[in-house]
């Protein structure tokens, strides 16, 4: 609940403020970049590189992957620090 906070607070700024990549990056870089970064891209996810553009049908469905599975506990995995 917590992380689901977290990150409609972030896109709300984002949304207000225009960059909700950069609201983001903090968390991303704390939890996900290990292993979803453009040298492992574990599970062929590159966050490092992957733009936000929710206009962009796919690119939203990757983000919206990427949402659901830190909500609901699957990521990062339970041997990683978690949110």
């Amino acid at each position: 609940m917590i992380v689901r906070s977290l990150l409609i607070f972030a896109a709300l700024v984002g949304a207000a403020f225009g960059d909700v990549r950069a609201q983001l990056e903090p968390f991303l870089e704390q939890h996900c970049y290990d292993c979803h970064d453009d040298f492992d891209a574990e599970g062929d996810l590159n966050l490092l590189d992957l733009k936000f553009d929710p206009k962009n049908p796919r690119n939203l469905a990757i983000w919206k992957n990427v949402f659901y599975r830190v909500e609901d506990g699957e990521m990062p995995p339970k041997k990683k620090k978690r949110p």
